[in-house]
């Protein structure tokens, strides 16, 4: 709903609204994630698909940045 009204008009507080909320699920998923390489669970990663948990940390990771710039950009304007 956020990114069709983003996409009409520009609305700093919704903007922000957006990220806070981008940045906090893609912590959700880097604390998942480091859950299936950690293992010792139900589900867990096998050693032969470590490219997979490298690559999906270094996803969460890069776009929990995303967020935060969004966030610090949204904030001085």
């Amino acid at each position: 709903v956020t990114a069709i009204v983003l996409s009409f008009q520009y609305v700093p507080w919704l903007h922000m609204l957006y990220a806070a909320i981008g940045a906090v699920v893609y912590t959700l998923f880097l604390v998942y994630n480091t859950q299936l390489l950690i293992g010792n669970r139900e589900l867990a990663i096998s050693p032969e698909e470590y490219i997979y948990g490298a690559l999906s940390l270094y996803v969460d990771i890069v776009n929990i940045f995303l967020f935060i710039l969004q966030i610090s950009g949204a904030a001085t304007e």
